[in-house]
This record gives structure tokens, C-alpha cells and sequence, in this order.
């Protein structure tokens, strides 16, 4: 049975890169509904907020090399426009064992259009919450909240939304890659955009897929975008789940949406901050949108 299985994956096409091969590797030995959260719990017990560092600096972008360590102890914020560059702050989750080939690429795309991208590992979201509330509550921060997880980043992302739910911060923007486990999507989301593919047999191996996710507050604004159903998203049908966050075009749409929801917020109310998302009565346990939503203005973010 095990040569028979061997077999089945070498000739399959999601297996013949060596980049994919070497990514199933450290997808496999991470991917855990619950790793995440406790790495999360003794990083936050151990050494408090997370310092986070350009990840160009911070780990190597192959798969085949070791990418998982945990960034300095912070000796103070290291967000904030006091601590920054006055532009709004992009954090970014990785995935699996520190898993997000050519993130960096897409750091430069969002830092050439006036925002501050910030890297960090899946595991250390609780950390990084913490001082996101911090900085809030003291208003240093440049813009509205935005989060990106890929892939078991995109669950951990949506633990952190939790945790800064419960620190009465809002989160104006969270994207979502290639969600392995489909986390439900925290309340205090304003605008959630969950893309990814459907693979056929692949869907039940959490490490190699992508999943809807659901909303607990109906007010959130949430799209399903299965890019198997849009075919000006054909490019990213080619692409795998350990393939599908590192194309230019995905760079480039992601970078339209987030801009394009920072310019609504501003026109919205030009002197606050980001606000919770309203919730309706007894909300907050319920099943959000489940519809296979179409892209958000796809003419503009596709530019």
C-alpha cells in the first residue's frame, strides 16, 4: 500500500517540483489545528510581544532551507507610526514551518504602494496581537488594521483577529490564503477576502488545500472566492496550494484590495479610527455568509 501511494504521488502533478515536494515536507510536520496556538501560548509566556523584522532579514525564502526561528524578544513596540514610517502597517502570517516562498516580493508591492508590510511566523500571532492592541489603544497606529495569513498562517490569522476582538480592536481588513482548517471569521472583521481552490482528493489533506470560511458577525463583509469559478483568475488555477501566494498577479490584486478599502475608510469617516462592525442580535455564534461570493470590484483589483 505504501509503494502504491508513493507511486500515486509522483506521478501527480502537484508533486513534480522539487519546491513542492520539499513544501510537503514542512507543510506535513507543522500543519496542526492547535500548533499554532500553543507555540503561540509559550511564545507570549516566554518573551511577550514579538519584535518583528523584515523577513528578508529574518529566514531564508526556500523550502528546503530551516526557516523557523523565532524572532528577538521586543524591548518595546516595534508598530506604530512613532516606531515606523507614518504609512499604514500590512502584518503578515506565514505558513507552515515559516512556509511563504517570494514573500518578500510581495513586501516590496505592498512598500512600493505607501504601505509598511511586517512578516511574521504563524506561531507568534498572539505575541504580535498584543502589541497591535497596545499601539491602538495608544493611538500610534498609521492606518487601519489589515492582516494576510497564508495557508496555516490564514487559521492563525484569524486566532489573532480573535484575540484583538477581545482587546476591543477592530480589524478593518483580513485576507486569507489557502485557509487550511477554515477558522471562522472573528467578529470585529469589517471586510474578510478568502481566496483559494478547490483540488478534487487533495481537499481533505488540510497541508494541501484551501477552504470557505464562515463569518460569526453577518455585518462582516466576506467573500468566498474559489479562483476555480473566475476565469480572470486563470493564472492562479495553474498554481497548487504551496504555489498559489507566490505569483505577481496575486501580489498585485491583494495590494488593490487593501488600498482600495483604506480609501473607502477614509472618505467613510476621514478623522477616525476603524470601527467594529455592528453586530445584530444573538450574531455572534451564528453561521456567517456561506455563498461563493464574485471578486469585490474585480476591474479594479485586478489592475
Amino acid at each position: 500500500m505504501h509503494r502504491l501511494f508513493t507511486a500515486h504521488l509522483t506521478h501527480n502533478p502537484l508533486f513534480r517540483s522539487p519546491l513542492t515536494l520539499g513544501a510537503v515536507l514542512v507543510m506535513l510536520t507543522s500543519a496542526t489545528p492547535g500548533f499554532g496556538q500553543s507555540a503561540g501560548a509559550k511564545l507570549g509566556q516566554k518573551s511577550g510581544p514579538v519584535r518583528v523584522q523584515p523577513v528578508s532579514q529574518a529566514v531564508s525564502q526556500t523550502a528546503g532551507e530551516p526557516a523557523v526561528q523565532v524572532g528577538a524578544p521586543a524591548t518595546g513596540h516595534s508598530i506604530g507610526h512613532r516606531h515606523c514610517c507614518n504609512r499604514p502597517e500590512v502584518f503578515l502570517l506565514r505558513g507552515g514551518a515559516g512556509y511563504w516562498p517570494r514573500v518578500a516580493s510581495f513586501e516590496e508591492t505592498l512598500r512600493s504602494s505607501g504601505l509598511e508590510p511586517k512578516t511574521i511566523y504563524h506561531w507568534q500571532h498572539r505575541g504580535l496581537a498584543d502589541e497591535i492592541a497596545s499601539a491602538y489603544q495608544a493611538g500610534e497606529l498609521a492606518g487601519p488594521i489589515t492582516i494576510i495569513g497564508y495557508s496555516s498562517g490564514a487559521d492563525a490569522a484569524c486566532w489573532m483577529s480573535e484575540r484583538l476582538n477581545k482587546a476591543g480592536v477592530p480589524v478593518t481588513t483580513l485576507i486569507l490564503i489557502e485557509s487550511t482548517f477554515g477558522i471562522s471569521v472573528p467578529s470585529n472583521v469589517s471586510y474578510c477576502f478568502n481566496i483559494y481552490e478547490s483540488r478534487g482528493w487533495t481537499d481533505k489533506i488540510p497541508a494541501f488545500r484551501g477552504i470557505p470560511v464562515e463569518a460569526k458577525n453577518p455585518n462582516t463583509q466576506l467573500f468566498n472566492t474559489n479562483v476555480t469559478y473566475h476565469p480572470e483568475l486563470a493564472g492562479l488555477q495553474e498554481r497548487n496550494h504551496f504555489t498559489m501566494a507566490v505569483t505577481r498577479q496575486m501580489h498585485t490584486m491583494l495590494t488593490n484590495i487593501i488600498i482600495e478599502r483604506n480609501q473607502q475608510l477614509q472618505a467613510a469617516v476621514p478623522e477616525a479610527g476603524p470601527q467594529m462592525p455592528a453586530e445584530s442580535e444573538g450574531s455572534g455564534a451564528g453561521e456567517g455568509p456561506a455563498q461563493e461570493a464574485r471578486l469585490p470590484n474585480s476591474e479594479s483589483v485586478l489592475k
